[in-house]
């Protein structure tokens, strides 16, 4: 889901990406510290792997390998302790199996930049944030975070893209769920921390049917339905009488997929409230 919340004159900043998983966690970074900025990476090899902090520009305590920066992928697999972070992002990104970034595999030109930077020693550079961007600060204002794993529950994973996990887990069964993502109190928070509620997520269909939706304590909100959707969609987001409205109509009701820590299609970051 993309596109942009806007309530009078404030520009809610809100938004996709592909569902966020890892299988080792770094030895740098951790919670609640670390930014998407690329420290010391050549521009080129930065704009690849801006494409993997969408989801890992932090570790959390669930699990979850940071790689923002240079000395994130210098560090140690703890997958493997004869490879290097950047050895197993290599391997994953061309996983045929189970690639990342998931649902979305980087293109050969884009594998190859970074396979050939690894190669080469990893050399320092001097992009900081791609295409010279600040960096951005993810952080988790709640400091709690969901630790119970894959245990079912409607507060479970804030801000990880809810409809793509329920496709691969579900299979069939994921289409009773066309809706769900997560409300955050700022735009750039960290997955699995949790949300802020309090809120209400209005979805309007393009027949006019709508649905309103509370946000959970978590942040969390989900519908369960298994009637047909008339897309396009457009979604609002109301809080003690005020309303963030999204700009353009989306095709997809899979929020946090936009929504990511840093933004994704478009989105500039999380959904946040009026």
């Amino acid at each position: 889901m993309n596109g942009r919340f806007v309530a009078a004159a404030v520009l809610l900043v809100t938004t996709s990406f592909f569902a966020c998983s890892s299988d080792e966690t770094s030895g740098t970074g951790g919670a609640g510290a670390g930014s998407s900025q690329q420290s010391s990476l050549p521009c080129d090899v930065a704009a690849v792997i801006a494409t993997c902090t969408s989801c890992h520009a932090t570790a959390h305590p669930s699990g979850g390998v940071r790689i923002a920066g240079r000395d994130d992928l210098l560090a140690v697999s703890s997958i493997d302790a004869s490879q290097t972070v950047a050895d197993r992002s290599i391997a994953r990104m061309k996983d045929a199996a189970s690639p990342m970034p998931p649902g979305a595999p980087l293109a050969a030109d884009q594998i190859a930049v970074f396979e050939a930077w690894v190669a080469g020693g990893m050399p320092a550079g001097d992009c900081d944030g791609v295409g010279g961007a600040p960096p951005v600060e993810v952080v988790c204002t709640s400091k709690t975070y969901w630790m119970r794993g894959d245990e079912g529950s409607e507060d479970m994973h804030p801000g990880h893209a809810c409809l793509d996990c329920h496709k691969k887990e579900l299979g069939a069964d994921a289409g009773k769920f066309p809706f769900a993502g997560t409300v955050f109190p700022t735009a750039h928070e960290e997955y699995d921390c949790n949300g802020i509620g309090g809120s209400t997520v209005v979805i309007t269909e393009a027949d006019g049917t709508t649905h309103t939706i509370p946000v959970r304590a978590s942040g969390n909100f989900v519908l369960e339905s298994e009637a047909a959707v008339a897309w396009p969609i457009r979604a609002e987001v109301r809080r003690d009488g005020k309303v963030a409205a999204m700009q353009d109509p989306v095709d997809s009701g899979d929020c946090n997929s936009c929504h990511t820590a840093l933004g994704a299609e478009g989105a500039p970051g999380r959904i946040t409230p009026p």
